[in-house]
């Protein structure tokens, strides 16, 4: 059978699987959840959502069960959120940048060189005076956002020409993927962007190099066509784990706590998870032939605000990013001096007990 028939068959089973006087389809008194995941970390977040599974099952003493569906199997994470908002599934995995389309301030948090690392990205998406009111805002669509994942760190490949500081950028061509923030802040360093992914850019265009996932660039083989790898320490749009508003609101208060708690536990452990992974990675450059360059924030990062701004849209906007990263400057759209004293959110050792919107 096909891939295209067994997902048709898989999104005919939900359908059905559906009960119309409720959201079980176990026996009386137990509940069946179906989480779906979308295209990141498939691996990773595989395992970890079947640990959530287990943990979910154990601590409701058997009563909750949850079935587990991949995007290879069910179509694009854009069906999954359409599933999510039917009801045909409970819970999804998926790209930030989808919910841009429910709500534009999604884009802020989205945005590259906002967060500094992935401690206070989670910290910061975990804060209900800044992401609470947007995390609800959905729910009228009937969706809202449970929490947010870590989704990994971008970098810098190049085919010839090292990358140890932002002048190295000027004149390159690089894919940099459909997203203009991005591409935004090449072109301030001088670079050639061109939206098209990694692979076009590196096979087919043969650009000078491009911008992808570490991950994707040991797991798919790109220091074989460009070995020349910089830490830019920008991070990837974080996925979020998103719920059906009516089926949130069918839960008692201990099952909404019940589920909230484990998902606690499925943030932190993504975090750890992903950051390991990520080490490792880099620790086997050496053995792949890869030269690796730790040029870190200053290499796209250093002075990002006014340039992100000029990305936005509406002031509800450019007033959460200030909130995020202090006042821009005078080169800011307005083109008004601004001489408040920057004050960043960010604290010097933030806490990462707690990375759950409550």
């Amino acid at each position: 059978m096909g891939k295209a028939a067994l997902k048709s068959l898989a999104i005919l089973f939900l359908v059905l699987a559906l009960q119309p006087m409720g959201w079980s389809t176990a026996a009386a008194g137990e509940m069946l959840w179906k989480l779906a995941l979308g295209d990141s970390l498939p691996q990773l977040r595989l395992e970890l959502a079947e640990e959530l599974a287990a943990r979910l099952n154990a601590h409701s003493q058997g009563s909750c069960s949850v079935e587990i569906f991949t995007a290879d199997l069910l179509g694009s994470e854009m069906e999954l959120l359409n599933m999510v908002q039917n009801g045909s599934l409970e819970l999804a995995v998926v790209n930030g940048q989808l919910l841009e389309n429910w709500n534009p301030d999604f884009s802020v948090f989205n945005l590259p060189c906002v967060f500094k690392s992935p401690q206070q990205q989670l910290q910061i998406l975990a804060d209900p005076a800044l992401t609470g009111e947007l995390y609800q805002s959905t729910g009228g669509l009937g969706i809202e956002v449970l929490a947010a994942l870590y989704s990994g760190a971008e970098v810098l490949c190049t085919v010839n020409t090292p990358l140890r500081s932002s002048a190295d950028l000027a004149g390159l061509r690089l894919g940099t993927g459909s997203f203009e923030p991005l591409a935004a802040l090449m072109r301030q360093q001088g670079a050639a962007p061109y939206g098209v992914t990694a692979a076009e850019a590196l096979k087919k265009l043969q650009l000078d190099g491009a911008t992808l996932p570490l991950e994707q660039y040991f797991s798919q083989a790109f220091y074989e066509l460009a070995p020349h790898l910089s830490l830019s320490n920008h991070l990837l749009v974080p996925d979020y784990v998103v719920v059906n508003a009516a089926f949130l609101n069918s839960l008692d208060a201990e099952t909404q706590e019940l589920l909230r708690s484990q998902l606690g536990w499925f943030v932190t452990e993504n975090l750890a998870r992903v950051i390991r992974l990520e080490e490792q990675l880099t620790e086997s450059a050496a053995l792949e032939g890869v030269q690796l360059y730790d040029p870190g924030r200053s290499l796209l990062c250093a002075e990002p605000r006014a340039c992100l701004n000029r990305s936005l849209t509406y002031e509800s906007q450019r007033t959460l990013l200030t909130n995020l990263l202090g006042p821009v400057e005078s080169e800011d759209l307005q083109g008004e001096e601004n001489t408040a004293a920057p004050r960043p959110l960010y604290p010097e050792d933030p806490d990462t007990t707690s990375l759950l919107t409550p």
